[in-house]
């Protein structure tokens, strides 16, 4: 198999073609489809990007929100606008399995649409090969939390280290505390009312609440990168599901969907083989051989006052440390989801193994797994990776500042000795 095979999504047009009809059979005619490497990613301006050019950042993104949310998938039947969003990450995705040497399919795998109107990804074996299916709504929300992650963790980051955002006069814009809690205020309100209803009313209003214009102008393409890599995330781990024989335990589909429902029968692994297309993704979401990339950056950062296009990559998350940290981030939405759904008592059960029902680990395990993973950045001493900001970021996460007032915050803070 070799990379040209996928520019359309499959390894070959009669693969394609072969997917696309199993594709229809199981799903039915309700608007999802295959994508083909014809459809490009294009840029549209949007709410976000004149808020963010009001701010003074410059550069766009060329994932960002619409006009409407709904139209990226959150309460809408529309599926089309995610074309480009797809073709990318199929091919970054199979590039990444393919570079580590990991990934092995004994037939044709395309990336397609699911008809699910909830969040969420998995992989199917069909007739002709595999399907893996991502929401629309998973492809809207991970944005808006890509946004609200970068936000956060960055106002956290520079809460520990005493630092405070500042304005070209450098007078401090806010107060350090003061962010931190805005930011995870925001985050947190977020991601409950989207449990509560599956949808986020005001996304821009969200991202205002954190404070997002506080940010260096190139975080925007920080919140691209991360949104992108949360993607192929997903992705990488169902590929892993087909990499490491897990498909073979599955079933053929079994039937067509009927077009007014959005229910349909898939096997689902046990927790031992989601832990491993989690170790899967993550190692080849980070990839191998990029100490030298690393250690050259942090050589840059020593040399004070240097200013260079490579130094750049680290700041807008384009290597493996920004990989590596957008995983976590991806697996911490999946604790706060679980937690949140516990809350509600919706049938989710924790057992001693830290898995939810016997299907899946729990978030806050595959978290934990993913922290203590650190080691695939392959760093070589005396430089180690500093994952301390990442479980700040965590800790903060887990007070929730959407419960709490900023006074309640800050003296859970002072206890724990943190102020």
């Amino acid at each position: 198999m070799s990379k040209g095979d996928y520019k359309i999504c499959a390894r070959d047009e009669m693969s394609l073609k072969s997917l696309q009809e199993d594709y229809l059979r199981f799903l039915g005619k309700d608007g999802a489809r295959l994508v083909t490497g014809a459809e490009r990613a294009t840029y549209m301006a949007n709410e976000l990007d004149v808020y963010a050019l009001e701010k003074g950042l410059r550069r766009p993104c060329r994932y960002l929100l619409s006009p409407f949310f709904e139209d990226c998938g959150m309460v809408s039947e529309r599926r089309d606008g995610f074309g480009p969003v797809v073709v990318g990450v199929m091919s970054r995705s199979i590039h990444a399995a393919e570079d580590t040497n990991d990934f092995k399919a004994e037939a044709s795998v395309a990336l397609a649409i699911s008809p699910y109107n909830e969040f969420g990804a998995e992989v199917m074996r069909t007739e002709h090969g595999f399907l893996v299916l991502i929401s629309p709504v998973t492809f809207s929300f991970c944005f808006l939390y890509a946004i609200l992650a970068v936000t956060s963790a960055q106002a956290t980051g520079l809460f520990y280290q005493g630092l405070a955002a500042r304005g070209p006069d450098d007078v401090p814009l806010i107060d350090p505390f003061e962010w931190v809690y805005a930011s995870h205020r925001a985050l947190m309100s977020t991601v409950q009312e989207f449990l509560k209803s599956g949808s986020v009313a005001d996304p821009l209003g969200r991202v205002k609440e954190a404070r997002f214009d506080l940010l260096p102008w190139h975080y925007i393409y920080r919140v691209q990168a991360t949104y992108e890599q949360m993607l192929d995330f997903l992705a990488l781990h169902e590929l892993g599901h087909i990499s490491l024989g897990h498909m073979g335990q599955m079933e053929l589909v079994r039937r067509v969907v009927p077009s007014t429902s959005i229910s349909y029968e898939v096997s689902s692994p046990m927790p031992a083989q989601e832990e491993a297309a989690d170790k899967f993704s993550l190692n080849c979401l980070v990839g191998r051989g990029h100490a030298e990339e690393l250690l050259a950056l942090f050589h840059l950062i020593e040399e004070e006052g240097v200013q260079s296009d490579k130094l750049d990559k680290l700041w807008t998350g384009k290597t493996s440390l920004g990989r590596y940290t957008s995983a976590l981030q991806l697996l911490k939405l999946f604790d706060i989801f679980d937690s949140g759904q516990c809350r509600k008592n919706a049938g989710f059960e924790f057992t001693d193994a830290c898995e939810i029902n016997g299907t899946h680990p729990s978030g806050q395990h595959r978290f934990i797994k993913g922290w203590a993973n650190n080691h695939v950045l392959e760093l070589q001493a005396p430089h180690q990776f500093n994952i301390g900001p990442i479980i700040q970021w965590s800790n903060w996460i887990n007070f929730d500042a959407s419960t709490h007032t900023q006074e309640q915050v800050r003296a859970i803070c002072q206890q724990l000795d943190i102020l």
